[in-house]
Protein backbone atom coordinates (compact mmCIF):
# COMPACT_ATOMS: atom_id res chain seq x y z
CA UNK A 1 0.00 0.00 0.00
CA UNK A 2 1.43 3.18 -1.02
CA UNK A 3 2.17 5.65 1.62
CA UNK A 4 1.68 9.38 1.42
CA UNK A 5 2.86 12.23 3.22
CA UNK A 6 -0.15 15.17 4.40
CA UNK A 7 2.25 17.46 1.94
CA UNK A 8 0.79 15.12 -1.30
CA UNK A 9 -2.67 15.96 -0.65
CA UNK A 10 -2.08 19.73 -0.95
CA UNK A 11 0.04 19.22 -4.10
CA UNK A 12 -2.40 18.37 -6.63
CA UNK A 13 -4.08 20.42 -9.13
CA UNK A 14 -8.06 20.85 -8.74
CA UNK A 15 -8.46 18.62 -11.33
CA UNK A 16 -7.51 15.96 -9.27
CA UNK A 17 -9.17 16.62 -6.21
CA UNK A 18 -12.94 15.41 -7.01
CA UNK A 19 -14.84 15.89 -4.10
CA UNK A 20 -11.46 16.25 -2.13
CA UNK A 21 -10.21 19.01 0.18
CA UNK A 22 -11.08 22.68 -0.53
CA UNK A 23 -11.41 25.78 0.99
CA UNK A 24 -14.73 27.43 1.93
CA UNK A 25 -15.06 31.00 0.32
CA UNK A 26 -18.43 31.51 0.95
CA UNK A 27 -18.79 33.19 4.01
CA UNK A 28 -16.82 36.32 5.34
CA UNK A 29 -14.65 34.81 7.66
CA UNK A 30 -13.27 32.02 5.07
CA UNK A 31 -9.37 32.07 4.13
CA UNK A 32 -9.95 32.94 0.61
CA UNK A 33 -11.80 36.19 1.54
CA UNK A 34 -9.47 37.10 4.06
CA UNK A 35 -6.85 37.99 0.78
CA UNK A 36 -7.30 41.45 -0.32
CA UNK A 37 -7.19 42.12 -3.62
CA UNK A 38 -3.47 42.28 -5.24
CA UNK A 39 -2.18 39.98 -2.77
CA UNK A 40 0.03 37.63 -4.97
CA UNK A 41 -0.41 34.21 -2.09
CA UNK A 42 -4.09 33.99 -3.35
CA UNK A 43 -2.55 33.10 -6.51
CA UNK A 44 0.47 31.48 -5.34
CA UNK A 45 -1.34 29.28 -2.95
CA UNK A 46 -4.56 28.53 -4.29
CA UNK A 47 -5.70 27.27 -7.91
CA UNK A 48 -9.31 28.28 -9.26
CA UNK A 49 -11.76 25.54 -11.17
CA UNK A 50 -12.33 26.17 -14.47
CA UNK A 51 -16.00 26.43 -15.31
CA UNK A 52 -17.35 23.16 -17.36
CA UNK A 53 -20.59 22.52 -19.09
CA UNK A 54 -21.59 19.11 -17.42
CA UNK A 55 -21.12 17.40 -14.37
CA UNK A 56 -18.82 13.81 -14.66
CA UNK A 57 -20.93 11.29 -15.24
CA UNK A 58 -19.55 9.23 -12.76
CA UNK A 59 -21.39 12.31 -10.12
CA UNK A 60 -24.64 13.49 -11.44
CA UNK A 61 -24.76 12.65 -14.92
CA UNK A 62 -25.80 15.17 -17.51
CA UNK A 63 -26.52 17.79 -14.54
CA UNK A 64 -25.17 21.55 -15.48
CA UNK A 65 -22.54 23.01 -13.43
CA UNK A 66 -19.85 25.16 -12.70
CA UNK A 67 -17.07 24.65 -10.61
CA UNK A 68 -16.87 27.48 -7.68
CA UNK A 69 -13.75 26.33 -5.49
CA UNK A 70 -10.52 26.95 -4.46
CA UNK A 71 -8.06 24.09 -3.97
CA UNK A 72 -4.23 24.69 -2.22
CA UNK A 73 -1.15 24.28 -4.69
CA UNK A 74 1.15 25.48 -2.03
CA UNK A 75 3.13 22.13 -1.96
CA UNK A 76 2.70 21.65 -6.13
CA UNK A 77 6.46 21.78 -7.11
CA UNK A 78 7.13 21.21 -10.99
CA UNK A 79 9.38 17.91 -12.35
CA UNK A 80 11.69 21.38 -14.24
CA UNK A 81 11.54 24.61 -15.07
CA UNK A 82 9.77 24.36 -18.10
CA UNK A 83 7.24 21.65 -16.73
CA UNK A 84 3.79 21.56 -15.99
CA UNK A 85 3.94 18.43 -14.65
CA UNK A 86 3.85 18.29 -10.50
CA UNK A 87 6.46 16.33 -9.31
CA UNK A 88 6.30 13.93 -6.40
CA UNK A 89 9.56 15.22 -4.92
CA UNK A 90 7.07 17.67 -2.58
CA UNK A 91 8.25 20.93 -1.11
CA UNK A 92 8.44 20.46 2.95
CA UNK A 93 7.80 22.54 5.97
CA UNK A 94 10.75 24.94 6.63
CA UNK A 95 11.05 26.86 9.37
CA UNK A 96 10.72 31.01 7.66
CA UNK A 97 11.63 33.73 8.36
CA UNK A 98 8.32 35.42 8.04
CA UNK A 99 6.78 33.66 10.67
CA UNK A 100 9.48 34.86 13.05
CA UNK A 101 8.83 38.09 12.03
CA UNK A 102 5.14 37.72 12.47
CA UNK A 103 5.92 35.85 15.87
CA UNK A 104 7.81 39.05 16.66
CA UNK A 105 5.72 41.74 15.70
CA UNK A 106 2.64 39.99 17.96
CA UNK A 107 5.49 39.87 21.17
CA UNK A 108 5.72 43.94 20.53
CA UNK A 109 2.44 44.05 20.54
CA UNK A 110 1.81 41.98 23.79
CA UNK A 111 4.60 43.59 25.64
CA UNK A 112 3.40 47.31 25.03
CA UNK A 113 0.00 46.50 24.86
CA UNK A 114 -0.06 49.46 22.46
CA UNK A 115 0.43 49.61 18.40
CA UNK A 116 4.15 50.23 18.47
CA UNK A 117 5.94 51.19 15.08
CA UNK A 118 8.21 47.97 15.97
CA UNK A 119 5.41 45.69 15.44
CA UNK A 120 3.82 48.17 12.20
CA UNK A 121 7.51 48.10 10.59
CA UNK A 122 7.92 43.95 10.56
CA UNK A 123 3.98 43.98 9.27
CA UNK A 124 4.90 46.31 6.40
CA UNK A 125 7.53 44.83 5.41
CA UNK A 126 5.86 41.78 4.83
CA UNK A 127 3.23 42.93 2.90
CA UNK A 128 5.77 44.92 1.07
CA UNK A 129 6.69 41.41 -0.45
CA UNK A 130 3.47 40.05 -0.66
CA UNK A 131 1.08 42.52 -2.55
CA UNK A 132 1.14 43.87 -6.16
CA UNK A 133 2.96 47.16 -6.05
CA UNK A 134 0.11 49.10 -7.28
CA UNK A 135 -2.12 47.31 -4.13
CA UNK A 136 0.80 47.84 -1.65
CA UNK A 137 -0.44 50.19 1.21
CA UNK A 138 1.26 50.75 4.08
CA UNK A 139 -0.24 50.30 7.40
CA UNK A 140 -0.20 53.36 10.18
CA UNK A 141 -1.31 53.56 13.56
CA UNK A 142 -4.50 55.05 12.12
CA UNK A 143 -5.31 51.75 10.74
CA UNK A 144 -5.35 50.50 14.35
CA UNK A 145 -7.76 52.46 17.19
CA UNK A 146 -5.98 49.74 19.84
CA UNK A 147 -3.70 47.18 20.56
CA UNK A 148 -6.27 44.44 20.17
CA UNK A 149 -7.29 45.22 16.76
CA UNK A 150 -3.43 45.36 15.57
CA UNK A 151 -3.24 41.74 17.16
CA UNK A 152 -6.31 40.20 15.35
CA UNK A 153 -4.75 41.56 12.05
CA UNK A 154 -1.53 39.95 13.14
CA UNK A 155 -3.34 36.68 13.58
CA UNK A 156 -4.85 36.94 10.15
CA UNK A 157 -1.74 37.54 8.61
CA UNK A 158 -0.32 34.54 9.91
CA UNK A 159 -3.68 32.66 8.76
CA UNK A 160 -2.98 33.99 5.33
CA UNK A 161 0.80 33.58 4.99
CA UNK A 162 0.91 30.23 6.97
CA UNK A 163 -1.93 27.92 5.89
CA UNK A 164 -0.99 24.83 5.56
CA UNK A 165 1.69 24.97 7.32
CA UNK A 166 2.34 21.92 9.65
CA UNK A 167 -0.27 22.29 12.39
CA UNK A 168 0.26 26.23 13.21
CA UNK A 169 -3.52 26.96 12.28
CA UNK A 170 -4.30 24.62 15.04
CA UNK A 171 -2.44 26.38 17.69
CA UNK A 172 -2.64 29.59 16.78
CA UNK A 173 -6.25 28.87 17.03
CA UNK A 174 -5.61 26.97 20.65
CA UNK A 175 -4.09 30.80 21.70
CA UNK A 176 -6.59 32.69 20.79
CA UNK A 177 -9.01 31.72 22.81
CA UNK A 178 -10.06 28.16 21.02
CA UNK A 179 -13.25 30.10 18.93
CA UNK A 180 -16.03 27.99 17.18
CA UNK A 181 -15.87 26.44 14.00
CA UNK A 182 -18.22 25.29 11.23
CA UNK A 183 -16.94 22.92 8.43
CA UNK A 184 -19.22 21.41 5.37
CA UNK A 185 -18.36 17.72 4.32
CA UNK A 186 -19.61 17.54 0.99
CA UNK A 187 -21.16 13.94 -0.11
CA UNK A 188 -22.25 15.42 -4.18
CA UNK A 189 -21.44 18.57 -5.57
CA UNK A 190 -24.33 20.11 -3.70
CA UNK A 191 -24.93 18.09 -0.85
CA UNK A 192 -23.41 18.85 2.56
CA UNK A 193 -23.25 18.36 6.74
CA UNK A 194 -22.52 20.82 8.55
CA UNK A 195 -19.84 20.63 11.56
CA UNK A 196 -19.44 22.84 14.26
CA UNK A 197 -16.94 22.62 16.80
CA UNK A 198 -18.23 24.40 20.00
CA UNK A 199 -16.06 27.38 21.58
CA UNK A 200 -13.60 26.00 23.97
CA UNK A 201 -14.83 22.35 22.99
CA UNK A 202 -12.65 19.05 24.23
CA UNK A 203 -11.87 18.58 21.42
CA UNK A 204 -9.58 20.69 20.62
CA UNK A 205 -7.25 18.49 22.68
CA UNK A 206 -6.11 15.86 20.63
CA UNK A 207 -6.22 11.98 21.03
CA UNK A 208 -3.46 10.01 22.49
CA UNK A 209 -2.00 7.77 19.39
CA UNK A 210 -3.45 4.28 19.78
CA UNK A 211 0.29 2.67 19.51
CA UNK A 212 1.02 5.28 22.61
CA UNK A 213 -1.98 3.45 24.23
CA UNK A 214 -1.19 0.02 23.68
CA UNK A 215 2.25 0.65 25.07
CA UNK A 216 1.41 2.20 28.23
CA UNK A 217 -1.84 0.32 29.37
CA UNK A 218 -1.90 2.72 32.54
CA UNK A 219 -1.99 5.81 30.30
CA UNK A 220 -5.80 6.97 29.33
CA UNK A 221 -7.13 8.83 26.25
CA UNK A 222 -7.90 12.68 26.25
CA UNK A 223 -11.73 13.29 26.65
CA UNK A 224 -13.39 13.84 23.43
CA UNK A 225 -16.70 15.12 22.21
CA UNK A 226 -18.78 12.94 19.58
CA UNK A 227 -19.48 15.87 17.04
CA UNK A 228 -22.32 14.76 14.95
CA UNK A 229 -23.64 16.74 11.51
CA UNK A 230 -26.32 19.48 11.66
Amino acid sequence: TASYSPYQYLSTSGAFYGLGFRPSHTTDESLIRSYEEGDLRKKAYFLKDIPAKKAESMWEEDKPYEYKYYYPIKYRQMSNVTSAKPSENLLHENWRSVEVMLNLAEAYTRKNNEVTSDALDLLNNLRRCRLNPKAYVEKTSADFPNAQALLKFIWEERRRELCFEEAMRFWDLRRQGMPELKHKWYSSWDRYETYTLPQGSKNYVLSIPRSELDYNNGCHDNERDLIRPE
